[in-house]
């Protein structure tokens, strides 16, 4: 946003601001996407199994966790080597009523730099899949950069 106003010499309206936020988080293409999951639930933990695009290569990720996304980033920490932590998470409806879209922001923290998604959607899972999926993206992308 910064750039973006200092570049333009004045403010911005709402619009670009959408549009700004819109291209940097939804839109920035992503290294990792999930091509397919399954859940189980036992004795209240939570096992995750998933096909995911990695770089355009198909690896399988399965992990466990006290939560859906707790088991996925194990599984994807173990899977492709990853080493980070999940520092913030939040998310909250844009609308009223079961079928209301959610967006879901994620923050990680790899060797001191911290990295952000948001996502969209109608299903809170896969929001916060999506989100996080964001955030590793930024972060992959940046060390593939500096490689």
């Amino acid at each position: 946003m910064q750039k973006s106003t200092e570049d333009s010499g004045g403010e911005i309206h709402p619009d670009e601001i959408w549009e700004l936020f819109n291209n940097h988080y939804l839109k920035k293409g992503k290294v990792l996407s999930l091509e397919n999951f399954t859940i189980e639930k036992q004795k209240g933990r939570e096992t995750f199994k998933a096909h995911i695009d990695y770089f355009g290569k198909e690896i399988a990720v399965s992990g466990e966790g006290d939560g859906v996304l707790g088991a996925f980033v194990e599984g994807l920490k173990s899977a492709i080597n990853l080493d980070f932590e999940i520092m913030e998470y939040g998310e909250h409806a844009l609308g009223q009523g079961a079928d209301a879209e959610a967006v879901t922001y994620i923050q990680i923290r790899c060797e001191g730099r911290r990295y952000s998604g948001v996502a969209i959607s109608k299903d809170i899972i896969a929001s916060s899949l999506d989100a996080f999926m964001g955030a590793a993206s930024q972060m992959l992308n940046e060390q593939q950069a500096a490689a």
